[in-house]
């Protein structure tokens, strides 16, 4: 008799218990830290509805409350905060080199992309197309907006949430069937030395 039996690997598990800061610090802080140096990385959360992928991702409420709670120290906001959050201290702390941080955000629903960050009710129901190329790779052409600090990074993401939620009026299912990508672009280079002397 053949048993077919199925086996996965976990790199962790966290109890009920843990916070989304011992969460963030296990699973994101090291792909964040590897992002401002250059490389690609991507926090994907994926799972069943109502498990808890929302409140990870953007803390308790919206993600305009998950920022105020979390800007109290205690920890408690999302990993999107969490990550702002330490791409801007690293920033900080590289005084030898200049940062261009941009931002985009999007939406996909029912097989259609739609981009967050157009505002006005004819451009914002746009639907995107997805694209390949050779050098790219697959993306899609969304609006890019740049951020100088955190609280601008944050001041985008809360609006791309207002127009997603303005379409979600009357669809209660959207929530559970929609996701969103929010992409964070850090490029860098050396200052030169005219740069370097300024403050």
């Amino acid at each position: 008799r053949i048993h077919n039996r199925t086996f996965f690997t976990i790199d962790k598990t966290f109890a009920e218990s843990s916070t989304t800061r011992q969460v963030y610090e296990d699973t994101s802080k090291g792909i964040v830290e590897s992002v401002v140096r250059g490389l690609n990385g991507t926090i994907f959360a994926y799972g069943q509805t109502s498990s808890g992928k929302t409140f990870t991702m953007q803390g308790s409420g919206t993600l305009q409350d998950g920022a105020a709670v979390g800007q109290e120290g205690d920890g408690s906001g999302g990993i999107v905060h969490m990550a702002a959050s330490d791409i801007f201290n690293h920033i900080e702390k590289e005084a030898d080199r200049v940062f261009l941080i941009r931002v985009s955000f999007i939406e996909i629903y029912n097989e259609e992309v739609r981009d967050l960050l157009v505002s006005g009710d004819s451009k914002n129901n746009t639907t995107l197309a997805v694209r390949e190329d050779k050098v790219r790779g697959v993306f899609v052409n969304s609006n890019e907006t740049i951020v100088t600090s955190m609280d601008s990074l944050l001041s985008v993401l809360f609006a791309g949430e207002k127009n997603r939620s303005v379409a979600a009026t009357g669809m209660n299912e959207r929530s559970s069937r929609s996701h969103t990508i929010f992409r964070i672009t850090v490029e860098s280079r050396l200052k030169d030395q005219s740069e370097s002397g300024k403050n």
